[in-house]
Order: C-alpha cells, then structure tokens, then sequence
C-alpha cells in the first residue's frame, strides 16, 4: 500500500530490480521499476480514468453516428485487378 493506493511487487527473475504494478482494482493502471509515490500512483490512476472516459465517448459516437436499417449505403464490391 502506498498511501491509499494498492501497489503489487514482483521480483524480476534474474535481476536485482522488482517491478512495481500500480493497481485499479483487478487491473494494472500503470508498472514501473522504482518505488512509486503518492503522485505516481494518482496520477497513473487518473490517466487511465481519462483513458477510459475517452474510449467510452469514442463508442457511443460511433454507436450516434452509425446509420441503420434503411438508411443505410448498399455496399459495393471493387473488381480485383
């Protein structure tokens, strides 16, 4: 635990390092070599909430903007050179 937040430690097989996961839930927000503070774990965890948010906006105006049914364009099939 690093303040609030849930940090997995994993050696690295054949090194001296460990591998620091950041966690959001069940996920990984964001690996790192050093130890992370505070503002590395709130800012890997923020990042990934904006990345989230983003994607689920990409979806919805694509499902928006997706014509259906009749209005839909007939497909055309190119000859093959």
């Amino acid at each position: 635990m690093v303040s609030a937040y849930v940090v997995h430690r994993k050696p690295l097989q054949g090194s001296v390092h460990t591998l620091y996961m950041i966690m959001d839930g069940g996920d990984v927000a964001r690996t790192q070599i050093s130890y992370p503070s505070e503002g590395d774990c709130e800012t890997a965890l923020r990042a990934r909430t904006n990345a989230r948010r983003a994607a689920c906006a990409a979806i919805s105006k694509a499902k928006r903007s997706g014509k259906k049914g009749w209005q839909a364009k007939p497909m055309t099939v190119k000859e093959a050179a």
